[in-house]
Formats: structure tokens, sequence, C-alpha cells
């Protein structure tokens, strides 16, 4: 063999040497280099979920603060549980200051949820129609919610009569 031959396969066999050493060094910390690239993957979009749960937190937080100032009004439009005789004589108050005749009807409840019943009530109102409108003002202004649903008023012998039907809405707790 000649010189120049060994020369080119020593040279080629250093070659394939340094080449089989590179891919010995080099895939191990491909294969690393590939498995740290997924965890960061994993963890950005664990990260863009939580980031994303703490913004509808903050929204659902902003948005609480927003109604809480209308939870007092929410609250009033329920009668509390056993405070419907309070309402009643509330409301006959109102008829004695307005010189009225006053019939109280209440139907039964009707269920509409856990949380509240709605309670049917008639009011019949005798005297003059100036006291009835007074009172009908006044009935606006009590804390918790009349919802009156139809007025008929008639004229008759005794002076005007007015018949206010519509309901009350009554907490179950």
């Amino acid at each position: 063999m000649s010189s120049k031959k060994r020369i080119i396969i020593t040279i080629i066999g250093t070659v394939i040497l340094i080449i089989l050493l590179i891919c010995l060094i080099n895939v191990p910390t491909i294969g690393s280099i590939l498995k740290i690239k997924q965890m960061i993957y994993l963890e950005r979009t664990d990260l863009e979920k939580k980031y994303l749960r703490s913004q509808v937190l903050k929204k659902i937080l902003r948005d609480f603060e927003q109604v809480k100032p209308e939870k007092e009004k929410f609250d009033n439009i329920f009668i509390p549980k056993d405070k419907e005789l309070e309402f009643v004589t509330s409301i006959e108050e109102i008829a004695t200051r307005h010189n009225l005749k006053q019939e109280v009807s209440i139907n039964n409840a009707v269920n509409k949820d856990d949380i509240y019943a709605i309670v049917p009530l008639t009011l019949k109102l005798k005297g003059d129609f100036s006291d009835i409108l007074k009172y009908l003002n006044d009935l606006d202004k009590i804390t918790y919610y009349y919802n009156i649903l139809s007025i008929i008023i008639s004229n008759n012998s005794d002076g005007v009569e007015a018949t206010l039907i519509g309901e009350i809405y009554v907490l179950k707790q």
C-alpha cells in the first residue's frame, strides 16, 4: 500500500470516527433538548389556562362589585318568611291614613322554586278617588314590592271603589 492510500484511509477513518463521536454526543443532547422543549410547551399552556381562569375570576369579582349595591334593592323585593303580617299591617296603615276602607284577600302561594313563592294578593279599597291615588303613591314607596297586575276602578253610591289585583314575593327561608 502506498503512503498516499494510507493517508487517505487514515483521514477517512478519522473523519468517520469524529462523525461517530459527534453523533454519540449530540443524539442524547438533542433528545434532552426535545424533552425540555415539550416540558416548556406544557408549562406554557398550563400558565395560559391559569391566566385565563384568573381573568375570569377578576371579571366575576368586578361584576359582583357592580351588582353589590343593587343587593339591598333585590332584598327588598322579597318579604322575609313570617313577615307577611307586617306587610299587610303596613298597607292597612296606609289605608287608614288616607281614610279608605280596605279588604285584603290573600290566596294560596304559588311555589316558584326553593327560594321564593308568589302570593296572590287582592286589595279592595273604598273611599274618595284622590285618597285612592294618594294610597297608590304611598303603596309604591313601601319597603317591599307589591306587583300590581290590574286595577279596576268603579264609581258607586258609596264613592269610588278600586280593586288591585297583584302579587307579593315571599322568601321561603
